[in-house]
């Protein structure tokens, strides 16, 4: 992880679901070969599926995070905007 990423929960989030995703994306491909050569129901190709499942569950909550974060650092934001539009009118009375 990078200092930036310390330091920017929404940037973080975003590179594990880009690897996540990179990893979803090998495991469908993995899938697929199984389906193709007519492997679908030994414990492996359960296992793929089972993983498969669960990316796809790790990604869609860490999308979630992201959209709150993201929600959270508006928020601040315009809290921030309100307040120090407040002082400069306690300084203009």
């Amino acid at each position: 992880m990078t200092e930036t990423e310390e330091l920017d929960p929404i940037k973080a989030l975003k590179t594990a679901r880009e690897t996540l995703v990179k990893e979803r994306r090998g495991l469908a491909i993995a899938l697929a070969l199984g389906y193709r050569r007519r492997r679908t129901d030994d414990l492996h190709a359960t296992e793929m599926r089972e993983n498969f499942v669960g990316l796809q569950t790790l990604i869609e909550a860490v999308e979630r995070a992201i959209s709150h974060e993201d929600r959270l650092s508006n928020e601040q934001a315009q809290t921030a905007a309100h307040q120090g539009a407040g002082s400069m009118r306690l300084a203009v009375c």
